[in-house]
């Protein structure tokens, strides 16, 4: 790299020759080929002849021209963005699931009451639930159907999967079989629980808790539809009834929890209380958890009552 040698007094016209009649120009006072970090140093090392600046105008606009930052400011400023930033992105992020929750509950409402209407335009008869069970003689009535790939299947087979279903003249859009909160591959992230209709061979039930007719619902507001799950569960999701354990893990697509749908059309978020909800995966099914209050509250939401005693955790 070639140096360059800047001759202090071929650089700059003296200050003493700027008077009121005449200021050096901005081609004489900053010569080109300079920097104007070499300008300034050059004007720093120059031993001081200026007269008063208020005198000097020119002098004035020369020290306007070369004042700049200095790395101690400019990281000082870095800091307090880097502290502006740590304090605000936790709420920007709270704002955004929130926001994208309020979606998920809308899809919910939506898909559950275009559940409701099949049932009032069926005398009653709700929509099947099991989509991966094809029955002897085969089901035709699915709220949505299952690709032949299931989870491998492609976007487009998914969305033609879910146009197939009884459900879909009620809602006609992709949208609502989407949780924003998903993954991007996705298109469908709700399902429908075992007793609504749904599969119930393999637990210690009585006939009478699998509905299969919405007239037959007590307390609908209570009964549980729809939930989100990702990826959603082959067939229907379902938690035991007779037993204090999961069956399919709680799904967790909400900030350690999940949004419901219920047989009235309303749908609500539950956040998991129990520490063990949140750390239960497929396999942890069928192993007790004594004193689990989401357990509780979700069999109950899903039978319509527990089919056991359930345990009260010592303190």
């Amino acid at each position: 790299m070639k140096m360059v040698v800047m001759d202090k007094r071929r650089a700059f016209t003296p200050l003493e020759n700027c008077t009121k009649s005449r200021c050096p120009t901005d081609k004489e006072s900053f010569p080109t080929g300079f920097t104007p970090l070499e300008i300034q140093i050059a004007d720093f090392l120059r031993p001081s002849t200026r007269p008063n600046s208020s005198k000097s105008g020119c002098a004035k606009q020369r020290r306007m021209f070369l004042t700049g930052f200095t790395l101690i400011e400019l990281l000082v400023v870095i800091a307090i963005i880097a502290i502006l930033m740590a304090i605000l992105m936790p709420a920007l992020n709270r704002a955004r699931e929130q926001g994208r929750r309020s979606v998920c509950l809308s899809n919910l409402k939506q898909l559950t009451l275009a559940w409701v209407l099949y049932a009032d335009d069926n005398d009653g008869k709700i929509v099947n639930s099991d989509v991966s069970y094809e029955g002897s003689p085969p089901v035709s009535n699915w709220w949505v159907r299952w690709p032949t790939k299931g989870h491998d299947s492609t976007i487009e087979e998914w969305e033609i999967a879910i146009k197939g279903g009884q459900l879909w003249p009620y809602t006609k859009s992709e949208k609502l079989y989407k949780c924003p909160n998903s993954a991007k591959q996705r298109r469908l992230t709700y399902t429908i629980v075992d007793s609504m209709n749904g599969y119930c061979g393999w637990d210690a039930y009585t006939p009478e808790l699998k509905i299969k007719n919405i007239n037959t619902i007590r307390r609908t507001s209570e009964r549980m539809v729809f939930l989100g799950e990702d990826p959603v569960s082959k067939g229907t999701w379902g938690v035991l009834y007779s037993e204090e354990a999961w069956y399919d893990a709680p799904p967790k697509l909400h900030s350690n929890g999940t949004t419901f749908g219920f047989a009235d059309a309303h749908s609500e978020y539950w956040k998991w209380v129990d520490r063990r909800t949140a750390e239960t995966t497929w396999d942890d099914h069928n192993i007790a958890q004594p004193g689990n209050t989401d357990l509780h509250k979700v069999q109950k939401a899903v039978w319509g009552k527990l089919g056991y005693t359930p345990s009260i955790l010592s303190e």
